[in-house]
């Protein structure tokens, strides 16, 4: 059973925002020879039979292999899926252009939580370009954030969705997993030059060079600094590790296990929901997982809970703008609510959370 329960977004942006920062102190136009590396430039070279292999000479452990996805999803805008390969590691992705003026629009990277949850919950059931209707169905979602942005969605760390490692490879912390995405973000606008510079924002639910213009970061439905809130006293003000897990096993026992033992959604409270159920669909009905895809793996989040990942600096302190909104039917913390919506805000409430009214650049939240 996997308890989405971590606000990691904030962590993963920071590391993604740290690592970018460091390669940009690192590297500039002289650190490489040009010659060596021809940008691909313009999205409308990919093929749509085969992958197109990109690469940067700043980054020769990393790949990206993309091709263009016609029919798919969203007759009204260009798609692509693809992978990113770091040596024997796949990162999945799909990227949607803006239905509005991809040209110009800004730039969303998308991921879910757990941390082990695929981003294809993000979207094909709450703010992609299209919605599921059956196991084997979707139908467009007039409500997606790419009417007026170009988004990302990426499987990520490995072992979640349809991203796979060729013997076994896992990572198992935010600043790992955040170069990754900072390599990959950092080749994609290299070779298609004319998203650098645009307002970039970093979102995602639960636990998620050339000029990156990090601009924002959105949280759904997570649980930020989960060690104050429960348990500042033994492993904040004073950490023992012996202490600090004796607490938390308290915590968890007078708090959690009552909950699991009523079985309810822990996802939309005013819905029951077994234990097996949780396990296979996550408590909603729509979700058919294939054999060969991973929608939540409770090993990738064992593995960042071993590291103690929770425990990363926020990124407030550096002037990158928040929003934290949930549906105050989740079984978690609450900030900005709205009303009748679970975890997963925008499938509960479609159009409640729409990217042209949330001005995040003015810190502006239509609820």
């Amino acid at each position: 059973m996997l308890l989405l329960s971590t606000s990691a977004l904030l962590t993963i942006s920071l590391g993604f925002f740290s690592t970018t920062n460091a390669f940009q102190t690192s590297f500039s136009a002289e650190s490489y020879d040009s010659q060596l590396f021809t940008p691909l430039e313009s999205l409308s070279h990919l093929s749509t039979n085969e992958y197109t292999a990109l690469s940067h000479p700043l980054f020769p452990k990393y790949g990206v292999r993309i091709k263009k996805t016609e029919g798919w999803c969203d007759p009204d805008a260009n798609g692509y899926t693809g992978y990113i390969d770091i040596q024997a590691r796949h990162l999945f992705f799909y990227f949607f252009e803006s239905r509005n003026d991809p040209a110009k629009d800004d730039v969303i990277f998308w991921t879910n939580g757990g941390p082990g949850c695929s981003s294809s919950l993000g979207l094909l059931m709450e703010l992609g370009p299209c919605s599921l209707t059956s196991s084997n169905a979707t139908k467009p979602n007039p409500h997606s954030w790419n009417a007026n942005a170009n988004i990302f969605f990426v499987d990520q760390p490995i072992g979640v969705g349809f991203s796979y490692a060729d013997y076994g490879e896992t990572v198992g912390s935010t600043p790992e997993a955040a170069q990754d995405i900072a390599a990959f973000v950092a080749i994609f606008f290299f070779h298609f030059s004319s998203f650098q510079g645009r307002p970039f924002h970093m979102a995602g639910e639960s636990y998620a060079l050339p000029k990156i213009n990090l601009q924002s970061v959105m949280i759904g439905n997570g649980i930020t600094d989960f060690y104050t809130l429960w348990l500042k006293e033994s492993c904040i003000d004073s950490y023992d590790a012996i202490n600090c897990v004796a607490a938390y096993t308290f915590c968890d026992t007078e708090l959690a296990t009552p909950f699991w033992l009523a079985e309810r959604n822990p996802y939309d409270m005013s819905r029951s929901c077994s234990a097996e159920e949780l396990s296979t669909s996550l408590c909603y009905p729509v979700i058919d997982v294939p054999v060969n895809f991973s929608i939540c793996s409770p090993s990738v989040a064992h593995t960042f809970a071993l590291s103690h990942d929770e425990l990363q600096p926020a990124l407030l302190q550096r002037g990158i703008k928040a929003l934290i909104y949930v549906g105050n039917l989740d079984g978690y913390v609450t900030f900005v609510t709205v009303e009748g919506a679970g975890h997963m805000v925008p499938y509960d409430k479609p159009g409640r959370l729409r990217w042209k009214e949330i001005r995040l650049s003015d810190v502006v939240c239509l609820m």
